[in-house]
């Protein structure tokens, strides 16, 4: 699969009005790299696993953004070649660009807390979720 995303990326670097993504999924993948070597590092623990769900958020959203990149390559053609499905191909791009925007950006944010391997879930005490009786009575004075 990498070498599919590379292959988009570098189609993309030689189109002007898509080099930009390119080069942003490249960081987002070399970010992904980053994370995994992180989470993989064998130290006897299942630290690994404790930051899965944003890696895995940050993961999925990069496949994304590389078939959202792929698909406007296609669209660059279509608007070239195919006048009469116009609006069609410029909504490809649009939504590239709103993906790109909006929403990779979050990639870094969830894989910052793998890289670091954070701890913070993990470190959450059972005893802490308790809620005592007077803690209940105090919740219900404050709601009257």
């Amino acid at each position: 699969m990498l070498a599919r995303v590379q292959r988009t990326i570098d189609q993309a670097t030689s189109s002007p009005n898509l080099r930009a993504y390119a080069s942003v999924l490249a960081v987002a993948l070399k970010e992904i790299e980053t994370a995994t070597r992180a989470a993989l590092v064998e130290d006897g623990s299942n630290n690994g696993l404790l930051n899965a769900t944003p890696y895995l958020q940050a993961f999925g959203h990069v496949v994304i953004a590389w078939l959202w990149l792929d698909i406007s390559l296609t669209a660059e053609f279509g608007l070239a070649n195919d006048v009469q499905r116009r609006d069609f191909h410029q909504g490809k791009l649009q939504a590239t660009r709103y993906f790109f925007h909006y929403v990779l950006p979050k990639v870094s944010a969830w894989l910052q807390v793998v890289t670091n391997c954070d701890s913070t879930c993990n470190d959450m005490a059972d005893a802490w979720f308790y809620i005592s009786v007077s803690t209940r009575s105090k919740a219900a004075w404050i709601h009257k």
